[in-house]
């Protein structure tokens, strides 16, 4: 009689826990399709584009990648930045920046792009080291990155 009970309770507890997965799979699921639908990707990169030559920025998602170069921002100063999104390198141009602020507004046909400076620190003659937010969209999609990263001549 007690077996009968604990092989009933047993599967009892496992239907259960079954269920209780398979909802939380269907939830996860669901989440991934509305996250793929509102981003977009900034991949790593390390082909320094051609048309960067001399003082420029390189950004990074974490420290290590930076040392490895692999970026995920550069730019010339300012006046053009390049990202990679779906396996293409993109050529942003500056739209505006207000000298009082610490953001950048670009443009690439229907990408906005905005970089933000939060931090700037000197660490040697001409080379600063600077930590931020960018945010990129495109037809209702976004994606925001901080990001790490060194401007230098």
């Amino acid at each position: 009689m007690r077996m009968t009970y604990l092989i009933k309770g047993i599967i009892i507890f496992l239907s259960i826990l079954c269920n209780f997965q398979i909802q939380a799979q269907d939830i996860v699921r669901s989440e991934q399709k509305i996250d793929t639908v509102n981003e977009i990707h900034l991949e790593p990169f390390s082909d320094f584009p051609n048309e960067i030559d001399g003082c420029s920025c390189s950004f990074s998602i974490l420290q290590a990648d930076l040392k490895k170069g692999l970026y995920i921002l550069v730019n010339d100063f300012a006046n053009l930045a390049f990202v990679k999104i779906e396996g293409k390198i993109i050529r942003f141009e500056l739209l505006n920046h207000d000298v009082n602020s610490n953001i950048y507004h670009y443009i690439y046909n229907d990408y906005k792009m905005e970089v933000e400076i939060i931090e700037r620190k000197e660490v040697a003659d001409e080379i600063v080291l600077i930590k931020g937010m960018i945010t990129l969209t495109a037809k209702g999609k976004e994606a925001k990155q901080k990001f790490i990263g060194e401007c230098g001549c």
